[in-house]
């Protein structure tokens, strides 16, 4: 996966000057495939032939900045060495067979204890020769690597900040540190640490196949943190929006609560579309006023209602009237105009006219003793207590003992509607949960918890893992976990699909002249704009490059075997 897998560069002969790394990225520009198919001869004007003049100039300077880059500087009073690479001695007496035996079978633990008892039995010395010096970094550069592997991020990171401050140019170190940013998540800073081994190497295996997996990364987590700005500002106006509607409740309102397909009472909730009590309704919307007065007043009144004494002489259907909790259905065959704090106090004014009616009839057949045995009192005496919780509530008073008298309508919205707040409401919810599931913008590395250089044995158990503890039969486990578990796996386990992944074809790509780039031309044009080259009329590989999508080539090692078809 990574270039020079750490130890296998180490103690090759690589460049250590600036001008060998400009020489050796030079030479690479006039390899023959990046010679031109075709020659162009243009007859432009003055003020054109200026520009392009510009433009050459700009390019020309992307190109020396990349080459005469600024290496790692080391910190002061440092001792240790500015090469690239360890001499082969060091490399010969870091040898740790077992360790490396460990490292590669996966048993991760085992591998970082033999390095780190490598590392104690080596000597400490300020005046420590630069064998010894280059031994102790190659040691530690393995130890962090299994540290990295087994997930102990922050101890792999003291250990290359140890191998950094003796050896700040060392280029398997460099990559490390990348790949420790990526496994931690943060793409931008290993962005710029693969620009550091840039610009000590630039001829790095396989540096600008990683940069890219980077910068893709690093896209990805951007738009995910878009989406997630955007979700809070949602919640935000959907609770500022909240506060609005239960600063226009009323003593009998709670607020105006809109439903879709003219339906007021079995459409779907639009609560986005809510208003306050004060505001008038518009034409064509439809929904239902709901009303501030307890339901349990509602309660008492049916239960009164309910006596068999009760149903002789009051219609079956007066209950329907007392409309204690909602009033005013509207379908959309209105005018609009209506405001639900004068529908709510009408509703409540017309119920509890009823109830006094009911109340006064059921006593005076109670005063019959023809009816005495009827439960015509028990009857009468219901409805009299569900008149006066009425009258009491309507004064501000305790209904009972489970209602206090300061919580009135205003108390009860208020309550309500930061409760909706704090969990957003129903569409925000909704957004969230596609936000983060397995076809948003997640990193499936990140959801699989894996390296970013893993290998097949770590994928399926991490994959077992993760699976087995979120499957919706598990305590604390969903679905929508399981599946996005399952994406990842899907992609990461396919090479075509994970090739895809890594080089980013799932993310937005930025038009030139109309044409949609790739984060492959991105990172060249950016960081290694000698390769990318001048193009002042277009892309003179453009059949190459299309041939080589069709055909599934990448890389520059593949697409040259479709150099002779041009």
């Amino acid at each position: 996966e990574k270039g020079g897998e750490g130890g296998d560069r180490e103690g090759s002969k690589k460049p250590n000057t600036d001008e060998t790394r400009v020489e050796a990225s030079k030479a690479a520009t006039t390899d023959t495939y990046h010679e031109l198919p075709w020659q162009l001869i243009a007859i432009m004007g003055e003020d054109m032939l200026k520009q392009l003049a510009g433009h050459k100039r700009y390019h020309d300077g992307l190109v020396r900045a990349a080459l005469n880059c600024k290496p790692p500087d080391p910190e002061p009073g440092f001792r240790g060495s500015l090469d690239l690479v360890p001499p082969p001695e060091s490399v010969e007496a870091a040898s740790t067979p077992d360790a490396d035996v460990a490292l590669e079978d996966g048993e991760l633990e085992e591998a970082a204890a033999k390095y780190a008892a490598a590392l104690a039995k080596l000597p400490r010395s300020e005046d420590e020769d630069e064998r010894d010096g280059w031994t102790r970094a190659v040691l530690g550069l393995r130890r962090a690597r299994a540290l990295r592997k087994l997930r102990v991020l922050d101890d792999a990171a003291r250990q290359i900040e140890e191998v950094r401050a003796s050896h700040p140019r060392y280029a398997d170190m460099l990559f490390e540190s990348a790949l420790l940013w990526l496994d931690k998540g943060e793409p931008t800073a290993a962005t710029e640490a693969f620009l550091d081994l840039a610009c000590v190497d630039r001829s790095y295996g396989e540096l600008r196949e990683w940069l890219v997996r980077t910068r893709a990364r690093e896209k990805r987590a951007s738009i995910w943190d878009d989406e997630k700005r955007k979700i809070a500002a949602e919640k935000a106006g959907e609770r500022r929006r909240l506060n609005l509607i239960s600063l226009g409740a009323t003593r009998f309102c709670v607020a105006w609560r809109q439903t879709g397909g003219c339906d007021p009472v079995n459409g779907a909730r639009e609560p986005e579309k809510d208003l306050p009590c004060v505001e008038p309704v518009s034409a064509g919307s439809s929904g239902v006023c709901e009303c501030a007065a307890p339901s349990t007043l509602l309660d008492l009144i049916e239960s009164a209602l309910e006596h068999s004494f009760a149903r002789e002489h009051i219609d079956p259907s007066a209950a329907a009237r007392v409309n204690a909790t909602r009033a005013s259905p509207m379908t959309c065959s209105h005018d609009g105009g209506v405001k639900c704090a004068v529908e709510c106090e009408q509703a409540w004014r017309d119920g509890l006219q009823n109830v006094v009616e009911w109340t006064e009839r059921l006593e005076a057949e109670a005063r019959k003793t023809d009816y005495a045995a009827d439960g015509a009192e028990e009857a009468a005496g219901a409805m009299r207590t569900a008149l006066d919780r009425m009258r009491r509530w309507e004064r501000g008073e305790a209904v009972d003992d489970a209602v206090d008298a300061n919580e009135d309508a205003r108390a009860n919205v208020l309550r309500d509607f930061l409760n909706r707040a704090r969990s957003g409401s129903d569409a925000l919810q909704q957004a969230a949960s596609a936000a983060t599931s397995s076809d948003g913008w997640s990193d499936h590395y990140a959801v699989l918890s894996l390296p970013s250089d893993f290998t097949e044995s770590e994928l399926r158990g991490s994959y077992r893992r993760i699976s087995l503890r979120v499957h919706p039969d598990k305590p604390g486990g969903s679905m929508v976990d399981f599946q996005r578990v399952a994406e990842a796996y899907t992609v990461l386990s396919d090479d075509a699909k994970r090739a895809s992944y890594d080089s980013g074809e799932d993310v937005p790509h930025k038009a030139v002249d109309g044409e949609l780039t790739t984060v492959w031309d991105e990172v060249l044009e950016k960081h290694f704009p000698e390769i990318w080259g001048f193009k002042p009329f277009g892309d003179p590989y453009e059949r190459k490059r299309e041939y080589e999508r069709r055909m599934g080539f990448s890389g520059d090692a593949q697409s040259r075997s479709a150099h002779d078809e041009f």
